[in-house]
């Protein structure tokens, strides 16, 4: 299952029961931009989900990033090849540079288990 279908399902499964303009709205009031049709996107895999959009979520059903990162039976990215393809490593770190210490916090258990288990 492709990455953007896998965080789709997950969204699913934990947006029910609620509806998708309620969540879209009570995300907009958290400060970020959310639309029905947004949501719906993601949902369905069509698009990919932003950091700021992780986090959100994250913080709105509070669950860790793992729950959309981490995908049973699925191989991680070589490391080694990550670094020496240096715009995707740049582009991460200044992903990075935008969370607070609670998220990155996060993002730093979820490497170590992934580390753990590769």
């Amino acid at each position: 299952m492709a990455t953007r279908e896998w965080v789709g399902l997950q969204l699913r499964k934990a947006r029910q029961p609620k509806k998708q303009e309620i969540v879209a709205s009570d995300i907009r009031a958290m400060g970020v931009p959310m639309s029905q049709n947004r949501l719906s996107r993601l949902e369905r895999g069509e698009t990919d989900m932003t950091p700021e959009e992780m986090a959100v979520f994250c913080r709105y059903y509070g669950v860790p990033p793992e729950y959309f990162l981490y995908q049973p039976g699925k191989p991680t990215a070589d490391i080694e090849q990550v670094k020496e393809d240096k715009s995707t490593y740049s582009r991460l770190v200044k992903k990075l540079e935008y969370l607070n210490l609670d998220e990155l916090d996060a993002i730093e258990r979820v490497v170590d288990e992934l580390k753990r288990k590769g």
